[in-house]
């Protein structure tokens, strides 16, 4: 019986050594000393702890097995694979990859803070913090199965960059290289440039009326509905909602909310634009002067439990990264001409507990939205 079990035992180690070797020698090599010793155990050592840990019965055997295999691996096996590639790996200047940090006008940013979760498929955890040179680079020595999420990127007199969703992977291993040879990835902070007094204000709905249909009118400088709804003075947007319940004492059971924004009285109108939520500064800096402002309407409709033959009602959201620069409170001369207007922006965020988020520029004829 122990012999047997030496046999099993000398055979898994064996299958765990040789596809530790096999993956080592096929993958690329960073030029980062000890780098198979740092991505961790093999995955023949943590597929048996996994497999122990779902199936219990088993694990009595698999995870100590897994555990004298795994540290086998990371005492052995990768320390002579790392002693074998030492003079390859010392050999080599830039098999990393480079972060690029770039302002609005290409230009490079130097001293820049970044800070991004760092991933090599191993157990072992990692962040890259680091700092920008003066060609707006950071160099990481790490090519073999790395990848970066998470990125916060500071610098003073610029716009923080923040991606914390944790959804997009900057994937080092997919990423082609450039023309020089190196592997880069690029991302942009805006420049603090003048910033203007403003309003920012969250549009919510009123929860009273959550399932009734009504057009409501909402006064951008304040943040309010007008009266009855709120203490709101100049209507500078109209809300229209349309509900549709099968139930209508429970509308909640089954609902099609069909909501739409326009802007109130002549000359005010939208410009769609597009909009980055992780740098900062939501759309541009300026509003266009000579752009065709329409009042036409912007919204959604989202439905539940909605069962209609016809398919003509169903969910359509708004795009999140679009955005609505504003123009209200227009006066016009006889002919038609602008003489004066506030500016701002209608921004559609996700997951900040609100349909749309206001900006009204409280100087008039300040075009500037910053």
């Amino acid at each position: 019986m122990k012999k047997c079990i030496k046999v099993v035992f000398l055979v898994i180690l064996t299958i765990s050594a040789t596809t530790k070797l096999l993956g080592a020698f096929s993958s690329p090599r960073s030029g980062e000393i000890f780098q198979t010793t740092r991505e961790g155990p093999g995955k023949v050592s943590l597929g048996l702890i996994l497999s122990g840990v779902i199936l219990p019965p088993l694990g009595f055997v698999t995870i100590p097995v897994g555990i004298v295999v795994g540290a086998v691996d990371e005492l052995v096996v990768s320390p002579v694979i790392d002693l074998v590639c030492l003079p390859y790996d010392l050999m080599q200047e830039r098999h990393g990859f480079v972060i690029r940090i770039r302002d609005t006008d290409g230009r490079p940013v130097a001293g820049a803070s970044l800070w991004a979760d760092l991933s090599t498929r191993s157990p072992i955890g990692d962040t890259i913090s680091r700092t920008t040179d003066e060609n707006g680079e950071i160099f990481v020595s790490k090519l073999n199965k790395a990848s970066f999420s998470r990125v916060e990127i500071t610098k003073d007199g610029f716009y923080k960059y923040r991606e914390h969703g944790g959804n997009r992977w900057y994937k080092v291993y997919e990423k082609e290289p450039c023309a020089d040879g190196r592997i880069v990835f690029d991302f942009t902070l805006k420049r603090k440039i003048r910033p203007v007094k403003k309003s920012e204000n969250k549009l919510e709905w009123p929860e009273a009326l959550h399932y009734k249909s009504a057009d409501l009118y909402y006064d951008c400088e304040l943040g309010d509905w007008l009266p009855p709804q709120g203490k709101g003075r100049t209507a500078d947007l109209l809300v229209s909602q349309k509900v549709k319940a099968k139930d209508e004492a429970n509308p909640r059971i089954a609902y099609c909310i069909a909501r739409e924004y326009s802007t109130v009285g002549d000359g005010n109108g939208f410009i769609e634009d597009d909009c980055c939520w992780c740098d900062g500064l939501q759309g541009r800096y300026e509003a266009p002067v000579d752009g065709e402002y329409a009042p036409s309407k912007v919204g959604w409709v989202s439905c539940w439990n909605w069962d209609d033959a016809s398919g003509s009602e169903r969910s359509q959201h708004i795009d999140h990264n679009k955005y609505m620069i504003l123009r209200l409170r227009t006066r016009l001369d006889e002919k038609g001409k602008v003489i004066s207007a506030h500016y701002g922006k209608l921004l559609f965020p996700e997951g900040w507990g609100c349909d749309a988020y206001t900006v009204f520029v409280r100087d008039a004829n300040e075009r500037w939205m910053e």
